[in-house]
């Protein structure tokens, strides 16, 4: 039925294909089992406070971006697109894309995901910041 199923590109090789199914009549009965013992995930709740939000690093990706807990929405009640954020003692920018920054600089943006993540245009914030999973953060105005 799905054929060939890369470990990480599931939203090509298993939702687009089963997408595709459906549209064509499939049943769904036929996709596949129901899943009644999903994991919720908790990703823990970020603390805003007058001038600076606190959250919880949650995951570091393959390029050493640095994911948080802190919502996209928890972050524009505060800090604005262009506007610098100081975080590990670091300032930084707030940007749209990983491009808007100078190649090896520190920004701040929103990931495809909807949480704030650090990164460094062509290189690794994990490494440049010595940051972990689980480490607590901390943004504010710079």
């Amino acid at each position: 039925l799905l054929g060939d199923v890369s470990a990480t590109f599931h939203g090509r090789d298993v939702f687009a294909r089963i997408g595709a199914y459906l549209s064509e009549g499939m049943p769904l009965e036929e996709v596949g089992e129901a899943t009644e013992d999903h994991v919720h995930l908790d990703f823990g709740t970020a603390e805003a406070g007058n001038d600076s939000i606190s959250g919880q690093v949650i995951y570091i990706d393959d390029f050493g971006n640095i994911i948080t807990n802190i919502q996209a929405s928890d972050v524009f009640k505060k800090f604005r697109f262009e506007e610098r954020i100081r975080i590990f003692g670091n300032s930084m920018p707030l940007l749209e894309t990983y491009g808007s920054a100078e190649i090896g600089e520190l920004l701040v943006l929103i990931g495809s995901h909807g949480f704030l993540e650090i990164a460094v245009n062509r290189g690794s914030a994990a490494k440049k910041l010595k940051i972990g999973c689980e480490d607590e953060i901390k943004i504010e105005k710079s």
